[in-house]
């Protein structure tokens, strides 16, 4: 767990691993990839690793920008894994809920440690909103510097040829 999690990274987090990243992929979504790639600061010692499991089912996964490009992996590889991805990913409002709801109940139960005031006020904001995506919080931004790709782990590892 990263210290400075906010409710909207777990959020985020949660979105993510039910329906994947069919909301950004769009006609720029490989030229934004490649930007990002060659713009990303690489940091000289870093234990982040090449993929992070982001789903209770262990299907859907974070590529992380920095150690993908210090292992000089191919760009049009990810984008083609993003877009199968994307193409195999079905995610529903109900099964988002399900998780949603049980982070929050580990959170009124102090099971996590997250401020139940604001764990309240972001979850009447976002069923206002009907459950759309979110960004990052400033802070986890700031401590983090995320930069990654949901992909579904089997496609990553198919077209990866990874074990």
């Amino acid at each position: 767990m990263r210290p400075d999690l906010e409710v909207v990274d777990v959020y985020k987090m949660l979105f993510q691993s039910v329906f994947g990243i069919q909301h950004i992929l769009h006609d720029k979504a490989k030229r934004y990839l490649e930007e990002e790639l060659s713009t990303l600061e690489m940091q000289k010692s870093s234990d982040e690793p090449l993929i992070e499991n982001i789903s209770v089912d262990n299907v859907m996964v974070r590529v992380n920008l920095r150690p993908f490009k210090m292992r000089s992996l191919s760009s049009d590889k990810l984008f083609l894994a993003m877009v199968t991805s994307a193409k195999e990913t079905r995610g529903t409002q109900k099964a988002f809920l399900k998780l949603w709801n049980r982070f929050k109940s580990l959170v009124e139960a102090g099971k996590l440690n997250f401020d139940r005031s604001s764990l309240g006020d972001f979850d009447r904001k976002v069923k206002k909103e009907n459950y759309p995506p979110y960004h990052h919080s400033e802070r986890y931004r700031r401590s983090y510097r995320p930069a990654y790709r949901v992909v579904k782990r089997e496609v990553f590892k198919r077209i990866f040829n990874i074990g």
